[in-house]
Parts: C-alpha cells; sequence; structure tokens
C-alpha cells in the first residue's frame, strides 16, 4: 500500500481530513459537556469503486443514531462541523458540501431531521441551516479555524495495510489542537449550540 501523497494531491488530503477533524473536535467538546461518547480514531481511505478519498472519524462506547430533542444541538454539531471545517478552506456553501463531499452527513442529519418533525412541530430546518451558515461566516470573519494551517497531514497520517486505509496518529493531533486557538474554536463552538438550542425549544 503506498503512501497517502503517492496517490493523493495535498489539498484533496486536507479537504477530507479538516472535514474529519471538524467531526473530531465537536466529539471533544461534545465529551466534555455531558456527550456519553467521542471520537476515538480517524481514517482515510479510497472508495472500493471510485477510488476517491473519503473519511471517517469513529466513535466510542456509548454512540446512539437515534435523536432526542435534549441532545439534538449536540448532535447537528458534531455533524455539520466536518462540513463547516471543510467549507472554511473552500469557495463552497455548507449545502454543497453537505451533498457532494459530505454527503453521508446530509442523509444522516437530514435523517434525524426527519425523524424529529414528526415528534415536534416547532421543528425549523432552515432556520438552523441559517444559523450554520452565520456560524461559518463568524469563523471566516475572526481567522476562527486558521489553526488548522498549523496541521501536515503527512505528519500525522500512518498507513495501515491489513486494513487498507491511513489513520491518523491521535496523540499528534491532539498536541496539535493543544493551543489558545482551539480553546477560543471551543467557546465560539460552545455559543453555536446556545443559538441551536434557542431554535430547537422556542
Amino acid at each position: 500500500m503506498s503512501k497517502i501523497e503517492d496517490r493523493y494531491d495535498n489539498e484533496e488530503v486536507k479537504r477530507v481530513l479538516f472535514h474529519e477533524i471538524g467531526h473530531y473536535l465537536a466529539n471533544k467538546i461534545n465529551y466534555e459537556n455531558g456527550q456519553p461518547f467521542y471520537s476515538n480514531a480517524i481514517s482515510l481511505m479510497a472508495d472500493a469503486d471510485s477510488g476517491e478519498l473519503l473519511g471517517r472519524c469513529e466513535s466510542s462506547a456509548g454512540y446512539s443514531n437515534e435523536p432526542s430533542k435534549e441532545t439534538l444541538a449536540q448532535d447537528i454539531g458534531r455533524l455539520s462541523m466536518g462540513c463547516i471545517f471543510q467549507s472554511y478552506f473552500s469557495d463552497g456553501t455548507l449545502l454543497t458540501c453537505y451533498r457532494n463531499n459530505g454527503h453521508s452527513d446530509y442523509i444522516a442529519k437530514n435523517s434525524r431531521q426527519n425523524k424529529l418533525i414528526k415528534v415536534y412541530e416547532k421543528w425549523k430546518h432552515v432556520r438552523l441551516l441559517e444559523i450554520e451558515e452565520a456560524f461559518l461566516d463568524k469563523l471566516l470573519n475572526c481567522n476562527g479555524l486558521d489553526f488548522l494551517n498549523d496541521i501536515n497531514p503527512i505528519e500525522l497520517l500512518y498507513i495501515v495495510p491489513e486494513k487498507g486505509m491511513w489513520s491518523v496518529d491521535i496523540d499528534k493531533l491532539e498536541a496539535k489542537l493543544d493551543n489558545q486557538s482551539v480553546k477560543t474554536f471551543k467557546v465560539n463552538y460552545l455559543a453555536f449550540l446556545t443559538d441551536l438550542n434557542r431554535v430547537i425549544n422556542h
């Protein structure tokens, strides 16, 4: 199995890796604030048919695929951070990411929304998307994700030949995320969850 840099260009690797780091960091903050699970692994792999580079952020025990009103903001937060992180470094919109590179996130997000629409009449799908887009704008205006520029994918990824994938060295990633910029992002992310909850509970 070849090194990832021998198969994909650096921008493609960054696009997929930063997307998964978005999920990872949101899960980390959510876990620190009561979510019963966290992310414990990030892997990149080639699609078996197309060869397209894909990513996966794996969760620890305690993960549930069923939504609840009490945890909905965290659920939306961890799903949307993938496309928010990716869109920060591209010209695309959140919906472009959800429908293309983040297709599985888009399907998962809307599956949860469809379940909740049946239960909660005051569900505000459009308003929540507006909050996500406003959060991305806020990050763009304050250079809120520039700490990712210090992350070199080649330094973090190692080959797992028996699984046909490249995995992230989580210890090295955590060292990269231990800085004031990430702490500032945490404050902004928690405010984002508050905004989501305000709409959900209105």
